[in-house]
């Protein structure tokens, strides 16, 4: 939809991620904060569900709005063009950031119900492998909105088939909530000093390493984006193939990382040197890949008929183009949980809200940069080399950094 609104591929899938993660980072930080006290995070995160539901059925009425004041809106600009491109990121911004901002809350929620009466090692090992079975999730949805259900229901029938979709979520949760033990339910704080939980401690190279993963995977989602769509013929499926790869390699990458919690817990600082290294590597050889596997040189793809082979074809691309880059970018935010268990003092919500607002506002920033600057100041091709160049950068800067008591910080 905001497709149709923005008329450009890159400003549209631009402002859909910034708008989207914009309200995914506030979400993190606020519940996260706040919630530190909850007695039924599950309930809470039903809540949340449906508060998310309900925030999405506006988009309805303010594209019917903005249909409306449109021509008044170009006659009053007088053929400014980018005061009407402001106008529009505007209206994404107003549309996706409700909803969004309760989804960020759900993380945090989840996390806490999953460490509570746990030790804080379970934060690196439990709380990716359930980030990916979300992602998973969310790889599923983007698949079926973005290629079968609009097909078959429509773009309305599919909005609100997603929108009950998330309603059912919601008063299952609290169903849930009743039937948990006394224990689940029970508050983590219980015995413990305010003072104490106010003040969980992240390093600052942890933060600017979950900025900075935030950053630079979305801002590479959407220079990928910019590049499959000069060989894919419909901007739709363009963008849809790219975050399906995107999100199923994510959710492989958060499982990884529990993986590699359990297996190297005692190197955990050295195996994330390993991960920034491999993701740099990769991403500096996604446009070779593109050219010589992904792109049939520079070729169009997917020209057949056949709907399951065009199918193959775009997948199969971006599968052997992107798919490794991704999974090495989606293992190092969950693993950057692993780094952090020492500063949970029993408020794994808080951490993660935090871990989760730093990542999601480093995103916010990668795909506006990406998709309004990096591509007019350096070219498709530089801004992905620069990115992979940076990833680099990080594992000198990481491997060389001392880790001591001077790096914590106890409030933001």
């Amino acid at each position: 939809e905001l497709g149709l609104l923005f008329g450009t591929t890159v400003h549209a899938a631009a402002a859909t991620t910034v708008s989207f993660f914009l309200g995914l980072g506030t979400g993190s930080a606020f519940f996260g904060e706040r919630l530190k006290f909850s007695k039924a995070p599950l309930k809470t995160y039903g809540i949340l569900e449906l508060t998310v539901a309900a925030s999405a059925l506006l988009f309805f009425g303010l594209l019917a709005a903005y249909e409306a004041l449109y021509p008044g809106v170009v006659a009053a600009l007088g053929g400014n063009s980018s005061g009407l491109l402001v106008i529009k990121f505007l209206l994404a911004v107003v549309v996706l950031f409700p909803p969004a901002f309760c989804m960020g809350g759900t993380l945090p929620v989840v996390s806490r119900f999953l460490t509570t009466g746990f030790p804080p090692e379970v934060l690196g090992k439990r709380v990716p492998i359930f980030y990916g079975i979300n992602t998973m999730g969310a790889a599923t949805g983007a698949l079926a909105a973005g290629f079968f259900l609009p097909r078959w229901i429509g773009m309305t029938g599919s909005y609100w088939l997603a929108t009950g979709t998330m309603v059912s979520v919601g008063i299952i949760a609290i169903l849930l909530s009743r039937f948990q033990s006394a224990k689940a339910s029970e508050s983590p704080e219980t015995g413990q000093n305010e003072k104490e939980l106010t003040k969980p401690k992240i390093s600052r190279e942890i933060i600017g390493l979950a900025f900075f993963s935030g950053f630079s995977t979305l801002a590479l989602q959407v220079l990928w984006v910019r590049m499959f769509a000069q060989t894919l013929h419909n901007s739709v499926y363009t963008y849809a193939t790219i975050l399906v790869t995107f999100l199923v390699a994510l959710a492989l990458g958060a499982w990884i990382a529990s993986w590699l919690a359990k297996q190297f817990a005692n190197q955990a600082r050295q195996v994330l040197v390993w991960l920034l290294l491999i993701a740099g590597a990769l991403t500096l050889a996604s446009p070779s890949l593109f050219h010589y596997l992904g792109s049939d040189q520079g070729g169009y793809l997917g020209d057949s008929e056949n709907w399951p082979e065009y199918l193959r074809l775009v997948f199969s691309a971006a599968g052997m183009t992107i798919f490794p880059a991704t999974i090495a970018l989606g293992i190092i935010f969950p693993f950057l949980l692993k780094l952090s268990e020492q500063g949970v003092k029993g408020d794994a919500g808080r951490i993660v809200g935090r871990l989760a607002a730093f990542n999601t506002a480093g995103a916010v920033m990668g795909s506006l940069l990406a998709g309004f600057f990096l591509l007019d100041l350096f070219g498709l091709w530089p801004s992905i080399r620069l990115l992979g160049v940076c990833y680099l950068i990080f594992v000198f800067a990481f491997s060389f950094s001392t880790g001591k008591g001077e790096w914590i910080v106890e409030s933001f």
